[in-house]
């Protein structure tokens, strides 16, 4: 087992723009204000979870107050950078709206935000999880940047950009985070298995960066929770790892194809018991086993596919129609689950049972 002095997360955490992974077009951005010297009130920052947000915040904050700034990055170094990174800084303050969102909090702000910067150029107060806050905290909230001083600034931090009212989002910048790809989740973390001495087995960096659906945090935490179960010396296995993040062997989607196709009531419950058990969740089984017929589909027009099993066996017991069927109810079943998400298991066992009958 590895032992790591500092969390993996947080040992490589971006420190400026250029460490944004697959955020290209927000740090363009936020350079490009730093570098200008027009520097807004407001900003609002969404999307996905683990995709960079609020390390942008504290960027953006480092880069505006920086004593040393070059090409519009914080230089990391000055008393000023080296007390928001440490979170020393008492100008920079950061607030979660889930426990910081109701009015009476927002008038103390108000009346925080009037006293002059002690050290900084810039205040600077991130409002994390901006959608928990209360109606009325939001309109106290508008209020206080209708009004706001230059030298103050605003980040609004969620993942939900529709519960942000909009005569909020109308005086913010909003930059939008993407999901980080898979191309640059596996970029990064290559280069953190190269500078700690991690090893790994062809695979292993490919499915966790696949399993974290465009959260780099994510993908960094299931790399070190691997580490960790790891026994130092050996390098991080695939089968672990595929226990561990409870996904299922490519043989259960195999088994399931088949139990499907022979009307085998018992071996579908028992695959559905498997990942029930295993707390997989539906939405990922079910996209998985859309990909398998999606393969099928495609062999059956002589088209090269990636499997990890052998899919030549369905090519030939499987019509083109049952296919198309088959994918066309796992997407229904799919909007059901995320419509009604406390009713998943019922809905996907009626799922499966009923296609017995048909």
């Amino acid at each position: 087992m590895a032992n790591f002095t500092q969390n993996l997360a947080l040992k490589y955490r971006p420190k400026q723009f250029l460490d944004l992974a697959g955020q290209e077009y927000v740090a363009k951005v936020l350079k490009n204000i730093t570098l200008s010297g027009d520097i807004r009130n407001a900003y609002l920052l969404f999307g996905s979870r683990g995709t960079g947000k609020t390390s942008a915040s504290r960027i953006f904050a480092k880069a505006i107050n920086c004593l040393d700034s070059k090409d519009g990055e914080p230089c990391n170094k000055c008393t000023s950078c080296v007390g928001i990174d440490s979170g020393n800084s008492v100008d920079v303050q950061e607030l979660d709206c889930a426990s910081f969102g109701l009015v009476e909090h927002m008038r103390s702000l108000k009346e925080s935000v009037q006293y002059q910067n002690l050290i900084s150029k810039y205040k600077v107060i991130v409002l994390d999880e901006a959608q928990s806050m209360s109606k009325e905290g939001g309109g106290a909230l508008l209020k206080i940047l209708e009004e706001t001083p230059k030298n103050v600034v605003f980040v609004l931090i969620t993942t939900e950009f529709d519960k942000i009212l909009e005569t909020i989002t109308s005086r913010c910048i909003n930059l939008n985070f993407g999901k980080v790809s898979n191309a640059n989740i596996l970029s990064r973390l290559s280069q953190i298995c190269e500078k700690e001495g991690i090893s790994c087995e062809k695979g292993v960096l490919e499915l966790i960066s696949k399993k974290s659906e465009g959260s780099l945090r994510d993908a960094v935490m299931s790399l070190e929770q691997m580490v960790l179960y790891t026994d130092e010396g050996n390098p991080l296995n695939l089968s672990k790892l595929k226990e561990i993040l409870g996904i299922l062997q490519d043989s259960v989607f195999e088994d399931l194809l088949n139990s499907l196709k022979n009307k085998d009531l018992e071996g579908i419950v028992r695959i559905l018991l498997k990942i029930e058990q295993k707390n997989i969740s539906y939405m990922w089984f079910l996209e998985h086993l859309t990909y398998f017929f999606r393969n099928i589909l495609l062999a059956k027009h002589k088209l090269m596919v990636q499997s990890g099993i052998d899919i030549s066996v369905f090519v030939s017991v499987w019509d083109e129609k049952e296919l198309i069927s088959m994918i066309d109810g796992i997407y229904v079943l799919m909007d059901r689950l995320s419509r009604f998400p406390f009713a998943q298991r019922t809905l996907v066992n009626n799922h499966f049972l009923a296609l017995l009958y048909r």
